[in-house]
């Protein structure tokens, strides 16, 4: 376990994290189309989420668009119709669809008379190898609990520039953190690194659920861009919207991927 502490394969930033729905800061501006569509490889759990929000300082309640047409058709072809889900507005889901590894998607959504298209490639599925951990004594300075100190664990892809995404799940409640960052320092080669921001106490009864995302470069560089944008440190600069991949109107943000998933479990006592 020693080994753990030493190897970082591949270089990953802890950023704050990206929510279901969008609430992130961005240029006061006209009322703008949010779209988040994100396809995956988990059955039935793909979905294209549509809300307008009115600019930055407007708040965080965002008009749910109902009567949208959205299909997502894949590189053979096939179209698939989204349609939105009985008693959640603005939600458009297809419960038969399931995302395949390497393969392109175009997004179509088309509302108030506008068309928003976007394309996105899935990588290779990743797999998570393990999620070991420490248990670190009382530190001192009024710390009187033991605690965990948790890492994941898994390989690259050798054949592929790859993009990942790691968040763990704690009792059911998403971290506040995820954990980003590509291939380009380890292709190939195994990634052991440390949940720096996620406190476990021994005794609590921690039920641990990790996500392992893999992505295409766009959806990468949105979500670079999202933490920026969100980023209210007195140093930071003057937010901007995220770079986002759909084409069609100049007031559209958000993004469209085809994520590929692995996750495992823990239970630490």
């Amino acid at each position: 376990m020693k080994r753990l502490l030493l190897i970082i394969a591949v270089t990953f930033l802890v950023l704050p994290a990206c929510e279901k729905e969008i609430t992130i800061d961005v240029e006061d501006a006209p009322q703008q189309l949010v779209i988040e569509g994100v396809l995956n490889n988990y059955l039935g759990e793909s979905y294209i989420l549509i809300s307008k929000s009115v600019n930055l300082y407007g708040g965080t309640n965002f008009e749910k668009v109902s009567g949208a047409s959205v299909s997502v058709e894949d590189e053979a072809g096939i179209v698939y119709v989204f349609n939105e889900e009985s008693g959640t507005p603005g939600r458009y889901v297809l419960p038969t669809f399931q995302a395949l590894p390497n393969t392109t998607y175009d997004l179509m959504v088309t509302v108030d008379g506008e068309t928003i298209t976007s394309t996105s490639t899935s990588p290779s599925i990743p797999k998570l190898d393990s999620l070991p951990y420490l248990v670190n004594p009382p530190a001192g300075f009024g710390q009187e609990d033991s605690t965990y100190f948790l890492f994941y664990v898994f390989t690259d892809d050798v054949t592929q520039e790859n993009y990942y995404r790691v968040r763990p799940e704690i009792n059911g409640d998403l971290d506040n953190n995820f954990y980003i960052g590509n291939d380009q320092l380890g292709n190939g080669e195994q990634v052991q690194a440390p949940f720096f921001a996620t406190p476990l106490v021994v005794g609590d009864s921690n039920n641990i659920k990790v996500t392992l995302s893999s992505f295409d470069e766009a959806n990468y560089t949105y979500l670079f861009s999202w933490a920026n944008a969100a980023d209210q440190s007195p140093f930071s600069a003057v937010p901007s919207n995220p770079v986002t991949n759909l084409e069609g109107s100049e007031n559209v943000v958000g993004y469209f991927g085809a994520f590929m998933l692995d996750t495992m479990t823990l239970y630490l006592p």
